[in-house]
């Protein structure tokens, strides 16, 4: 049996290709334009009420939002939901990709938001949505203060506006300008091209390719030097070949021995944001409990100023300590006691076992009101929820001898005075094992820690609906784009 269901309705209607699964299998009927597209009305449904029987029975959920602008110029605006199940594993799934006819006022974003709180019935249930850094989607988010929702600006795009900040500098721009014309100028012409790949075969070197950067990505700009830094001697050969590179262009992009050391130099620099990027922007891990504590060991440890480093190095240094600790709010030596507002990032940190100490925050007074902000939340969360340790571990020595049931104040004491676990360990595991020993303080932790620390999974939704809109299939209508983003996406539930 040859499957075409899911092949592009261009190809299935094809006389040439009906022909062909004729010959091979005549009793196959190839199915209509209309059965393809009724099938996948009725597994969406089928999806769809499949996941809202599981987010039914789940207490706290929060969200991240992102837009994207289609081949076709439709404008899209994602939803993922991210939640812990009653074993402390944590999920996230796709809820919708919905075209946006309206301008992107805060307003209309806000009824987006609303729109998909109650589609999905999550009411009361929204704890934080996590967004970029565009002034639109951070207004339409606070508009949600009254309701309790957390809002959170993705991190990872924090530290792409850090890092851009760095490589416009004087010092950078023209080093990054040079390397992507060679870049582009072996990209565009086969014959380069085949030298490049002639000289690698000669080597016995492995085959690779120059890699171009991305505007929107830094990382890509990284991907690009290290490329350069490593296919350097084949570059520089066939550079030098006049009748590949006449003498005009070779001059113009020319790298001198200091601009390859400045290359290098920058690699260095740029790896431990790379690394910071990948680790917050996982799906299945605790992320927003990290951000801090690493953007502070990045300024205190990996930029560190060393008498050692170059012009170059400390002008990089500087800019991003200076980047990162205002963007992120991060203090580095001086106890500061000034009133700054407590952000939801600081608060995740405390309910983290990993982090509980709060060693990324030099003020003793802003450790002070974050302990007791989380206080007075969880005093208030054991007022409203009946919140209680299971009967079946409490023993008869429990009733006779224990004066009273520890209090909250006293709970979230002796969750301090517990031991920070390590930085490699499992806060999710930790949770699990102590949600009895802490109860109110496990539900908050349920409420803030489901709360990714950036909107990459939002991202990853457009890829896929990019990867389906493709111009040989620019016809399909928003509302089965919508339908089959969301089934693949959540193809695991």
């Amino acid at each position: 049996m040859i499957i075409v269901d899911m092949l592009p309705f261009s190809t299935v209607e094809n006389k040439g290709f009906r022909s062909l699964i004729s010959t091979i299998e005549p009793l196959y009927t190839i199915p209509s334009r209309k059965s393809i597209t009724t099938r996948i009305e009725k597994m969406y449904i089928d999806k769809s009420q499949s996941i809202r029987n599981i987010i039914e029975n789940i207490n706290y959920i929060s969200l991240t939002t992102d837009g994207w602008t289609s081949t076709a110029i439709d404008s899209y605006l994602t939803f993922t939901a991210h939640y812990f199940d009653d074993n402390w594993k944590l999920y996230s799934v796709t809820l919708s990709i919905e075209e946006i006819q309206e301008s992107h006022t805060a307003e209309n974003l806000k009824d987006s938001i609303m729109n998909v709180i109650e589609s999905w019935n999550l009411n009361n249930k929204i704890t934080g949505i996590s967004h970029d850094n565009a002034a639109n989607i951070s207004n339409a988010v606070k508009l949600f203060y009254d309701q309790d929702i957390y809002s959170n600006r993705c991190a990872a795009h924090t530290l792409q506006l850090a890092v851009k900040k760095c490589l416009d500098l004087n010092t950078c721009r023209p080093l990054l300008k040079t390397a992507s014309k060679i870049v582009a100028s072996f990209r565009q012409s086969s014959k380069r091209t085949y030298a490049l790949e002639n000289y690698l075969a000669e080597k016995e070197c492995k085959k690779l390719n120059l890699v171009q950067s991305c505007p929107t990505r830094w990382n890509s700009t990284l991907g690009m030097l290290e490329r350069l830094l490593e296919l350097r001697s084949a570059v520089v050969v066939i550079m030098s070949d006049r009748t590949l590179f006449n003498s005009k262009i070779a001059k113009d992009q020319e790298l001198l021995e200091e601009d390859w050391e400045k290359i290098e130099i920058l690699v260095t620099l740029l790896k431990p944001l790379k690394t910071a990027t990948t680790v917050l922007c996982a799906d299945q891990n605790v992320t927003i409990s990290m951000v801090l504590p690493i953007v502070k060991s990045l300024i205190v440890k990996h930029y560190k100023p060393n008498n050692l480093d170059s012009r170059f190095s400390t002008l990089f240094k500087e800019t991003i300590i200076h980047e990162l600790s205002t963007r992120f709010s991060v203090q580095i030596d001086v106890d500061n006691d000034c009133e700054r507002e407590i952000s939801i990032t600081q608060m995740a940190s405390i309910l983290d076992p990993r982090y509980k100490n709060m060693s990324f925050e030099s003020s003793e007074n802003i450790k002070n009101r974050i302990k007791q902000i989380v206080r007075s939340k969880m005093v208030l969360l054991s007022r409203n929820t009946d919140v209680r340790i299971p009967t079946e571990k409490r023993t008869a020595l429990d009733e006779l001898l224990e004066e009273e049931p520890n209090n909250d104040t006293d709970e979230f004491s002796r969750y301090m005075a517990e031991f920070q676990i390590n930085h490699n360990a499992d806060p999710c595991a930790w949770w699990k094992d102590h949600e009895n020993i802490y109860p109110t303080l496990a539900v908050l932790a349920k409420q803030i820690l489901c709360i990714p620390a950036s909107s990459a999974s939002s991202e990853r939704v457009f890829s896929t609906a990019g990867n389906i809109l493709s111009p040989k299939r620019n016809r399909i209508t928003p509302c089965h784009l919508s339908a089959l983003v969301f089934l693949k996406q959540n193809n695991n539930f």
